[in-house]
């Protein structure tokens, strides 16, 4: 595990515990982090945009910070390809992951249980 997570999934749907939670990672990286690159969906082309994102460099910053919203749907056909991309994570990015729901059984969630952080957005109670 590596002793400065950069990898997170905000699993929940309390969008304000949500925002929180973002604000507070990006303020342990830096409180001067450049304004996050949003992708949103689990379909096949936003996958390979984020990994084209996650490999080219940061033009302006030296952290990059990266938010990505997706479905319950399951990625299936890219999987492989974005577990290896989770594995071998860049340390000057930073990945949040935010998913309503996810399923704890599949490779994906475990990978970045292995490789990252998993919180709980969800109010007491819930």
């Amino acid at each position: 595990m590596k002793t400065e997570q950069n990898l997170f999934l905000l699993e929940g749907s309390d969008s304000y515990l949500i925002d929180r939670e973002i604000f507070r990672i990006a303020n342990q990286f830096s409180p001067v982090l450049a304004d996050p690159i949003r992708l949103s969906g689990d379909k096949s082309d936003v996958i390979q945009t984020l990994i084209a994102e996650v490999a080219s460099p940061s033009l302006f910053n030296p952290t990059k910070f990266l938010i990505w919203s997706i479905g319950g749907a399951a990625i299936k056909a890219e999987a492989p390809a974005l577990i290896a991309l989770l594995e071998k994570l860049p340390s000057d990015t930073i990945l949040i992951i935010r998913a309503e729901k996810a399923d704890r059984r599949s490779r994906l969630y475990k990978t970045i249980g292995k490789n990252g952080a998993i919180v709980s957005c969800q109010p007491p109670g819930e």
